[in-house]
């Protein structure tokens, strides 16, 4: 599998509060991650994009899900932007 040249992640908490938390990320997203995995409690889902501006303006039409607390990473991965973090509480848990 050919990795995409802009990867947008989110990271939540699974099980969530709210329960639903998944589906309405999906939902809200409108297409189908290229990756979705749990592990340790967490749900990491991966999309991805060609071009740096289709991949920050879906990871910023995400913004809501990153104000709540389940919700632990929303950073966008690629060529030309390097690593544009727009939540990351996880760095602060692994101290």
């Amino acid at each position: 599998m050919t990795l995409p040249a802009y990867d947008v992640i989110i990271w939540h908490r699974s099980p969530s509060t709210p329960p639903n938390l998944h589906e309405r990320i999906l939902e809200k997203a409108n297409m189908a991650p290229y990756e979705s995995t749990d592990f340790d409690g967490i749900r990491d889902i991966h999309w991805g994009f060609s071009n740096a501006e289709d991949a920050i303006e879906f990871a910023e039409g995400l913004m809501e899900f990153a104000a709540l607390e389940d919700v632990t990473k929303l950073t966008v991965l690629g060529e030309n932007i390097g690593r544009k973090v727009y939540k990351d509480t996880m760095v602060r848990l692994q101290k």
